[in-house]
């Protein structure tokens, strides 16, 4: 196990042992594989101009925005506060159940536990 490197005495060939290295050059493989996938995104000739068509479509949409009343924007409101609430009485009803469903099963280990060691 002292020596990683082994040469084959006839043909000069130099092995190494991996197992003796224990996944220690997965790095290594790693940094390979990064170079080799972005050199393969470099050679591709139309990469960047699919990204540049995009952009020249994505700015002929012209999005039009009207104007809201205070009455519209009033109940837009409500709406949202009556959701919000909603929601926190909704997780608030979960962690309570949660609480005391867990509170039930501790308490059942306890008592079985107490049980088995008297």
């Amino acid at each position: 196990m002292g020596n990683y490197f082994n040469t084959a005495p006839k043909t000069g060939v130099c092995f190494v042992y991996l197992m003796s290295m224990a996944g220690g050059a997965g790095h290594i493989y790693d940094m390979m594989a990064r170079l080799r996938n972005n050199s393969n995104l470099l050679s591709k000739p139309g990469y960047f101009k699919m990204k540049e068509a995009y952009l020249k479509i994505s700015k002929k949409e012209n999005f039009i925005y009207r104007k809201a009343s205070a009455a519209q924007l009033q109940h837009v409101r409500s709406k949202i506060i009556k959701e919000r609430r909603a929601e926190v009485v909704r997780i608030i009803a979960v962690t309570i159940i949660s609480i005391v469903v867990s509170a039930a099963l501790l308490s059942f280990a306890v008592y079985s536990f107490m049980r088995y060691y008297r």
